[in-house]
């Protein structure tokens, strides 16, 4: 499939570098992730399918445009810096560094992403290739396991609470009756019950 890049009349797409590209090509569009390629300036030179896909774009109005216009307007402002610095120091890493990401659909909605950049020396100068991953999902299963774990954990705790009170009345019988019996032997088998269910509790 070939991969337009010559952006639409109302702006100017900058040249696509000089690679022995054929197969780079093929390889970007058929990645399972969203792919971008953005220059020095920080305009979008190169993307894929999946990234029309993800961000409702046709690749036409996002060649030679700026990346910023995926980026959501309250991070917009502090996206240049981070480009910057990452430029002034290029190598393979997750962008963020710990951050929550988030990036802009063509329809204004904002979701949860997870972006590698990837340094690429060509002849026009380093560019960046980004991979920008949807992490809507996993978060929403995330937040199912999260929600199960914290019923679990109200229900763990009534149970041990439940469990708790039950062997403090058995201790507490225990004790009454052993207080109201006569012989030795069966007061001393009451006690001996008494201290286990007393054991039990402080394992418990």
């Amino acid at each position: 499939m070939d991969i337009r890049t010559d952006g639409t009349p109302a702006h100017d797409a900058p040249p696509m570098p000089q690679m022995n590209d054929d197969a780079f090509r093929r390889v970007v569009e058929y990645a399972p992730s969203a792919m971008v390629l953005v220059d020095g300036r920080g305009m979008m030179v190169l993307v894929n399918e999946q990234t029309e896909r993800l961000f409702g774009y046709p690749r036409t109005e996002l060649i030679g445009r700026s990346v910023d216009m995926l980026v959501p307007s309250a991070a917009r402002a502090h996206h240049a810096d981070f480009r910057h610095s990452f430029l002034s120091s290029p190598s393979p890493r997750p962008m963020g560094g710990g951050r929550d990401l988030f990036a802009c659909r063509a329809d204004g909605s904002e979701f949860p992403v997870e972006i590698g950049l990837n340094p690429m020396d060509t002849g026009s100068g380093v560019m960046v290739l980004a991979s920008i991953v949807d992490i809507t999902e996993r978060r929403r299963a995330q937040q199912v396991l999260e929600q199960a774990l914290q019923e679990k954990t109200v229900l763990l705790n009534e149970v041990l609470h439940r469990v708790k009170n039950n062997l403090q009345v058995i201790t507490s019988l225990l004790n009454l009756q052993a207080n109201n019996v006569d012989d030795p032997r069966v007061r001393d088998i009451l006690n001996e019950s008494q201290n286990r269910v007393r054991a039990m509790a402080l394992t418990h």
